[in-house]
This record gives C-alpha cells, sequence and structure tokens, in this order.
C-alpha cells in the first residue's frame, strides 16, 4: 500500500513539515515581540502551541484520511481535515 501511493504520502508530509518550520518561527517572532508587550513565558508557550495544534490536527486528519481503506473512517476524517482546515484563514 505504501508503495504505491507513495506519492500522496509525500504530498502530505511536504506541507507538514512546513506547518512545523511555521510554527518554530512563530515561536521565535513570538518571542521577540513578547519584550515590548511584556507576555509572560507561559502565555507564550500557550500561544504557539495553539498555532501548532490548528495548523498540526488538520494535517493529521488529512494523513489519516489518506491511510485508511474504510469509507466511514475517509468519510470522517475528510469532515474533520475540512473543519480544521477552515479555522487557518488568515
Amino acid at each position: 500500500m505504501l508503495q504505491e501511493k507513495s506519492g500522496e504520502y509525500f504530498a502530505f508530509a511536504r506541507p507538514l513539515a512546513y506547518m512545523h518550520a511555521d510554527c518554530l518561527m512563530t515561536k521565535l517572532i513570538s518571542q521577540v515581540r513578547s519584550t515590548a508587550q511584556n507576555r509572560s513565558k507561559k502565555e507564550e508557550f500557550f500561544i504557539a502551541l495553539s498555532v501548532c495544534v490548528v495548523m498540526g490536527l488538520t494535517w493529521v486528519f488529512g494523513f489519516l484520511m489518506m491511510v485508511s481503506e474504510d469509507i466511514t473512517y475517509k468519510t470522517v476524517m475528510s469532515w474533520l481535515f475540512t473543519l480544521f482546515n477552515s479555522t487557518q484563514v488568515g
């Protein structure tokens, strides 16, 4: 199964890697800005964590949709992917 769909798996791996790099950059930028806004480290951590969860969870649902053979499971994962992806509006 992995050999015949390796392109599809790679299509999810690249955006996932970009998303994690974006989360890291968001954390670094927020640390620089926090000194000017006097945010605590705890607040900064939760801001970065929430961005990573919202962005990362979306792609986890998309990847799980690609892995499954069950049509009901794929339907549920595609709905979750669509729902969480709509929260990423810029």
